[in-house]
């Protein structure tokens, strides 16, 4: 039997980044995941608080572009590893995500809110070329039948979709 396998795509993951709730479930479901036997995985947002924050990054060499209003947008993937012991990939954009808050400043949420995470959810797919899990449909991406005919999808996606 085929083992299941999990990815928590959030934009928050405790402790490297919380505001509320999100970021303590997303901190805390795939320890608990993995407990039960589930091969999880992790992604989210490279942000300045998480760069800056003390915790041990490394680079992976992974770099990729993604469509975004036209253009094309780079970014790199970062990792480091859970105080669960799990693959946590980090997606580095600083245009994006090298700002003083996760969402906003205390004046109001920044404008371009909802590109940051068009983009963040392109980039869970680039993360995903080097470890495809199982998919579900979840809060943050596209289900899976529309995935598997989206031309920005990996191969890996498509194939595993059939």
């Amino acid at each position: 039997m085929q083992r299941l396998s999990a990815l928590i795509a959030s934009s928050e993951i405790a402790p490297y980044a919380k505001t509320g709730g999100l970021g303590e479930v997303a901190g805390s479901l795939p320890g608990a995941l993995a407990a039960i036997g589930v091969r999880t995985s992790l992604v989210m947002p490279a942000y300045r608080s998480v760069l800056d924050g003390g915790f041990p990054v490394s680079r992976t060499g992974a770099r990729f572009a993604v469509p975004i209003s036209g253009r094309q947008e780079e970014g790199t993937i970062l990792e480091t590893t859970t105080p669960d012991g799990l693959n946590l990939r980090l997606v580095r954009a600083d245009r994006y995500f090298g700002r003083e808050g996760l969402y906003g400043t205390p004046d109001g949420d920044y404008p371009d809110n909802a590109e940051r995470f068009v983009f963040f959810c392109r980039a869970i797919l680039e993360a995903m070329r080097h470890d495809p899990p199982q998919i579900s449909t979840s809060m943050t991406g596209k289900p899976p039948w529309q995935l598997r005919s989206s031309s920005a999808s990996p191969g890996c996606i498509r194939s595993s979709l059939r």
